[in-house]
């Protein structure tokens, strides 16, 4: 990260945390949407498997930057916030898996993971980028 950095967003640049590809392909809009509802946060709060940690609810409700014009907001600073807000949520509902991640079923397709679907962990570029960073192969 970069010290001498005047904003969060310089001092840790998300190149480091997750590539573009994955970066580009996080579907945020439907949780800017979530953040407008505080029926569906607090719907979200409750949810024990696709878990939403306090810190996301937090910023949610109170800290997000506000939406510009509809042409600007693919590349506005919210919709940056947001794309982070559901990568660290995504990293927390990984970190929470206690047994080894099995591969998928030859019947499942490259599209496709059982234990990413049950985790909301979508789309499969983000899962991907998930296990190559966070996880470690297991030797046999």
């Amino acid at each position: 990260f970069d010290l001498a950095a005047s904003a969060a967003r310089d001092a840790y640049p998300r190149d480091g945390m997750v590539g573009d590809i994955a970066w580009g392909s996080l579907k945020w809009a439907s949780l800017d949407e979530a953040a407008r509802s505080e029926a569906q946060l607090s719907a979200m709060a409750g949810e024990e498997i696709r878990v939403w940690p306090p810190f996301v609810l937090r910023v949610l409700r109170s800290a997000l930057p506000k939406a510009g014009r509809v042409a600007e907001r693919q590349t506005s600073e919210r919709a940056d916030v947001l794309r982070g807000l559901l990568y660290l949520t995504y990293m927390v509902r990984l970190y929470g898996q206690s047994r080894a991640i099995p591969p998928p079923a030859a019947a499942d397709g490259d599209n496709h993971h059982p234990l990413a679907r049950k985790l909301g962990i979508e789309p499969m570029d983000a899962w991907r980028e998930l296990l190559v960073r966070f996880t470690a192969p297991q030797g046999g």
